[in-house]
């Protein structure tokens, strides 16, 4: 419940009238959770812990707004749902267990989650040089998955932190209330708009979405 109370501070209500979690075998499916309209289905390993089970069922339950009621169109689709829903794990991670551990656990991991989730795993991405831009990821590459899951949420805290909280969660909800489709294109205007003072936002985005890679520090 406490995960619940704080999605919908931030997205309004669940826009399902209830929801249900269904537990299977480790060793039936090959994913942590999933998320579909009034239903979450984890693996057991996920429901063993608090922190396990928080995670997972906070970012299923972030699919009810974004993936189940906005479903995302077109190329950097991605960033519109398995990003959104990480990225909301992620904040209420940081809102139950402090910064310093959800910073920690997202670079390295936790016992709970996958290496592949974390920086350390899409840097194993980038040194393969198997990286794309944000903007052309797609569904059903597994690269591609872990990239949303990493630099993506990432991205999206750094264009919360920019333009402020208030305005990122006023323009999703605006997103949410308006758009039963969503593009990367409609998401970036969305967010350009809220912050129509930041002259430097445009930019921003276009580095982050439409480029591969991320800055590489060399200490001499």
């Amino acid at each position: 419940d406490r995960g619940r109370k704080f999605l919908e501070a931030k997205y309004g209500p669940v826009p399902f009238p209830d929801y249900r979690i269904a537990e299977m075998p480790n060793d039936i499916v090959p994913w942590y959770g999933d998320s579909e309209p009034g239903l979450i289905i984890s693996r057991n390993e996920m429901m063993t812990s608090e922190e396990g089970l928080l995670g997972n069922v906070v970012h299923e339950l972030a699919h009810s707004w974004w993936g189940n009621k906005v479903v995302p169109d077109g190329p950097g689709g991605y960033l519109l749902n398995e990003c959104m829903a990480s990225f909301s794990g992620m904040s209420f991670f940081e809102a139950t267990y402090g910064r310093e551990r959800t910073i920690e656990e997202n670079e390295f991991g936790s016992s709970t989650g996958s290496p592949d989730a974390t920086l350390y795993g899409y840097m194993q991405i980038w040194r393969a040089g198997k990286d794309v831009p944000i903007s052309q990821l797609k569904s059903g590459d597994g690269n591609h998955y872990n990239i949303s899951q990493t630099k993506g949420v990432w991205v999206l805290r750094m264009l919360s932190d920019r333009i402020g909280s208030e305005r990122f969660y006023a323009a999703l909800r605006q997103l949410i209330a308006t758009h039963p489709t969503l593009t990367l294109p409609e998401f970036r205007k969305a967010m350009v708009d809220a912050a129509s003072d930041d002259q430097g936002l445009p930019q921003f985005l276009a580095q982050w979405l439409d480029h591969p890679g991320i800055p590489v520090l060399e200490a001499r």
